[in-house]
């Protein structure tokens, strides 16, 4: 049996609270987590919107029912199957969409990326990829990926506050995952900032608003 690989061109999807114009102080680029669709994600940051900021948030080119009977979709990242191609994928994606959303914004917008669950291993690979200009970035209850090279990199991910997000109650953090990610993130030595709701695996609007205001550019 031999594998074959070839591009075709796929229509992506996402969504936006907000209009971007030369009103748009602040732009939040978020990705979602594993199985969830983005028009349901974006809800939550209803918290972070106003008229001077756009949320935008992409939604995984991967879909499939989430239960038997087939009436919930959701989306994902990638998975261990083409793994490298799926990644490759999502990497231009993300291209495609910051240039896209950059020509209809200020040349002085903020930016301010946030990933949830899954999200944040997608993210955290285009951010060093790409290397973005960002007034802040939000690792929300996910990991990120240990092959990258961190350490090269360190002028960058130091020139904007890391902001780490997760619930006491979530499910998918037990001490011994919690305890291993913190210590990795903290030998990043980072500008790192923990925040600890109570709560599972969910996205918080509270905690939205307070990063919200953690994030204000000084007056």
């Amino acid at each position: 049996m031999h594998a074959h690989h070839f591009s075709v061109q796929r229509t992506a999807h996402f969504y936006t609270l907000g209009e971007p114009g030369p009103h748009t102080a602040e732009c939040w680029l978020v990705l979602h987590g594993y199985g969830q669709l983005a028009k349901y994600f974006l809800r939550r940051f209803d918290a972070v919107a106003d008229e001077h900021t756009l949320v935008a948030a992409p939604e995984a080119l991967s879909r499939y029912y989430t239960d038997q009977e087939g009436t919930r979709v959701g989306a994902s990242w990638m998975t261990k199957e083409q793994r490298l191609a799926d990644i490759e994928d999502n990497m231009a994606y993300l291209d495609a969409l910051y240039d896209q959303l950059k020509k209809d914004l200020p040349t002085d917008c903020r930016f301010i990326l946030l990933g949830f669950s899954q999200g944040c291993a997608t993210l955290m690979r285009w951010v060093m990829r790409r290397q973005p200009p960002l007034s802040g970035l939000v690792l929300y209850a996910g990991s990120i990926p240990d092959d990258l090279a961190y350490a090269q990199h360190h002028e960058y991910m130091s020139s904007f506050p890391v902001h780490v997000v997760y619930g006491d109650a979530d499910e998918y953090l037990n001490n011994e995952r919690l305890a291993a990610w913190r210590a990795m993130l903290d030998g990043m030595q980072w500008r790192l900032q923990y925040h600890v709701f109570e709560g599972g695996h969910v996205v918080s609007r509270e905690v939205l608003a307070l990063l919200k205001q953690e994030f204000a550019a000084p007056v």
